[in-house]
């Protein structure tokens, strides 16, 4: 992560179309861990996995609940790093 200026203890928000990165070896899950990996510990990883279950008369879990704002947020979630709000 070098070349993004990334750093250990850096906070990320990380909101992208993936497509827009173009072809990329590997999965979205493996740049997560990149991303992770590349704040250390010490830094946090943000991204939004939005449900709008509110709107939808749904009930929201973390856990269950999937993300409409794309594959990013929801590999971020599933590493644990999802909150209730």
């Amino acid at each position: 992560m070098e070349s993004a200026n990334v750093i250990k203890g850096d906070k990320l928000l990380v909101h992208s179309n993936l497509l827009a990165l173009g072809k990329m070896d590997g999965s979205v899950e493996s740049i997560v861990d990149l991303l992770i990996d590349a704040v250390g510990d010490e830094g946090t990883v943000i991204a939004p996995t939005f449900t709008y279950s509110a709107f939808n008369n749904q009930i929201y879990d973390p856990v269950r609940s999937r993300s409409t704002v794309g594959s990013l947020g929801m590999a971020v979630a599933k590493k644990g790093f999802r909150n209730n709000d």
